[in-house]
């Protein structure tokens, strides 16, 4: 595999962009098959392009923003399970009290991916997983230099989703 990128910065450096394009080839992808897993014969490809935006908003506030387009297929053609397309993020940080406190506000969207679904026989079927989104939240302040309070609310907003076709996430 390889890549390839560029980062530029700009506004006195408070605010940066980067940008990578992706490359990768596998020789025999292991993938599930049943009740162990096997390896597909021949060289499965995946490509894409990452993006990046960080800004300084101020010197207590700052934002970062994230989008990956990821082109995965075995190598028969099919595309790859549990490769989302479509994945970004942003997140918010804000410190205080001269960074001895922090909130942190992320919110992280997964577009709809493929995995396998087996029956009784363990005979495999592509099922696709909806696209989610996740809402988390948390806070921390440094009562001394060892003692440190934190809280943490992850998917504020109770998203029910699959990351692995009937296998539950938290909530």
């Amino acid at each position: 595999g390889w890549d390839i990128g560029f980062e530029q910065y700009l506004w006195e450096d408070r605010i940066s962009l980067d940008t990578t394009y992706f490359s990768n080839r596998v020789n025999d992808l292991i993938v599930g098959s049943g009740t162990t897993a096997i390896n597909l014969n021949g060289e499965s490809p995946s490509q894409g392009v990452e993006l990046a935006l960080n800004v300084e908003v101020t010197d207590a506030l700052d934002l970062t923003a994230s989008y990956t387009f990821t082109n995965a297929e075995t190598s028969d053609g099919t595309e790859q399970v549990r490769r989302a397309r479509h994945v970004a993020g942003i997140n918010l940080n804000y410190g205080f009290h001269d960074d001895r406190g922090n909130i942190n506000l992320g919110i992280d969207y997964n577009g709809n991916q493929k995995d396998f679904e087996f029956d009784a026989g363990f005979n495999r079927t592509i099922v696709t997983l909806d696209a989610f989104t996740l809402v988390n939240l948390q806070a921390s302040y440094d009562v001394t230099e060892n003692i440190q309070l934190f809280a943490r609310g992850e998917n504020l907003l109770n998203e029910q989703y699959e990351e692995v076709f009937t296998f539950g996430t938290p909530r």
